[in-house]
């Protein structure tokens, strides 16, 4: 809408700058026809009043420059409003793009307190479980079990130790002090006491 104006301005201006040195051409024309009859006819000049040619072409030249005052106030008047046309359009774009600006970072803000929110409310609730499976109590008993061929303590402690809270070499040492081995060789056909954890009572 800008450049639309501003041609149209244009071409208005140029229009009226051509009418006016038509305007000018016109008078220089009659003024050199008056000269040149001047110069024929010396009996002519003579009758002629001067005052009144003088008169004429101070019309005439007068006429001229108010034609211009005109055109270049006309002119001036058009570009002033277009101008103020034009800031009042940058301004209303500046103010839309600072309304757009504003609504990104609200909405790249609310994002960000959603996630963390969704990240806290995620961590609460591994929280309470995890909470909540340790305030559960662990019984401890004990049972006697035969050595079977290919026993290890260490397969024992694998099938026996869950729940203890003791890692696998710790339920090993358990099982030994409880026994009283010296080692941790075991032989097939013999009997361990080992100790089991469980979340029921008996």
């Amino acid at each position: 809408m800008r450049n639309g104006w501003s041609q149209v301005e244009l071409g208005n201006r140029e229009e009226q700058r051509e009418n006016l040195r038509n305007q000018i051409d016109r008078d220089q024309e009659n003024l050199r026809e008056e000269r040149r009859l001047e110069g024929n006819s010396r009996h002519q000049k003579e009758q002629r009043p001067e005052g009144n040619s003088g008169r004429r072409n101070q019309g005439i030249r007068g006429n001229s420059v108010f034609c211009a005052d005109i055109t270049e106030k006309a002119i001036s008047e058009r570009s002033r409003s277009g101008s103020e046309i034009s800031g009042r359009a940058r301004e209303s774009l500046r103010k839309r793009a600072d309304a757009v600006r504003f609504q990104k970072r609200m909405i790249a803000v609310i994002a960000i307190l959603a996630v963390s929110f969704l990240v806290l409310l995620g961590s609460s609730i591994r929280a309470f479980a995890s909470g909540r499976n340790t305030t559960e109590p662990m019984y401890q008993y004990y049972t006697s079990i035969r050595i079977e061929s290919g026993d290890t303590l260490w397969t024992i402690a694998d099938s026996y130790s869950e729940g203890s809270g003791m890692d696998r070499n710790e339920y090993i040492e358990e099982v030994r002090r409880i026994n009283g081995l010296d080692s941790t060789q075991i032989h097939s056909g013999r009997y361990l006491v080992v100790p089991y954890y469980s979340q029921i009572r008996k």
